[in-house]
């Protein structure tokens, strides 16, 4: 799911200061969204496979 952070979010002060470094000009009302994958869903090509302790393979 994507949503629309606000600016008392611990995570929208780490992206925005993150990405203020990158670029100055940075306008005070951008805005930021969140996302949680949901990985029940997700799949990749080629298929993602890891060993018996979880290590990628």
């Amino acid at each position: 799911s994507v949503s629309t952070l606000t600016k008392n979010n611990p995570l929208f002060q780490a992206t925005w200061w993150h990405n203020k470094l990158f670029n100055p000009h940075l306008l005070p009302g951008t805005v930021i969204l969140g996302f949680e994958p949901d990985w029940s869903r997700s799949s990749a090509e080629p298929k993602i496979t890891t060993n018996i302790i979880g290590e990628l393979e």
